[in-house]
């Protein structure tokens, strides 16, 4: 799942935030087997959430709050890839004539489109 490496900071405390609508803090870090100081550290911003304990974290969500979560993923990687198009275009780099960038742009585009006309 290496999509949970790449999520940032601010999308593991929405996932933490997302799992403590419905929980308390202390059930929280049982069932993540983490301590509750952990949760609170987690919340404060001093601390954020390891791969393993967001891994975790999906085994305990009940349907609804996957959907929310796979959500609050998607908008995250969307975000980071903008940020990059926004950056290499600022800097002048012409990724757009480089024919490896071309094919992994085509082959996102393609995915999501056969993605959203099988699953909308």
């Amino acid at each position: 799942m290496r999509f949970i490496h790449l999520l940032s900071k601010e999308a593991r405390l929405k996932l933490i935030e997302l799992a403590l609508f419905r929980r308390s803090a202390k059930e929280l870090a049982e069932e993540l087997g983490v301590s509750p100081a952990a949760i609170s550290k987690y919340m404060s911003g001093k601390m954020h959430p390891s791969d393993d304990t967001i891994r975790k974290l999906f085994h305990i969500l009940d349907p609804g709050e996957h959907v929310r979560a796979y959500t609050i993923i998607l908008e995250d990687l969307a975000y980071g890839i903008e940020e990059l198009l926004e950056y290499v275009s600022t800097n002048g780099v012409d990724v757009l004539g480089d024919r490896e960038f071309q094919s992994i742009l085509k082959a996102l585009y393609e995915y999501l489109g056969e993605y959203i006309r099988n699953y909308m």
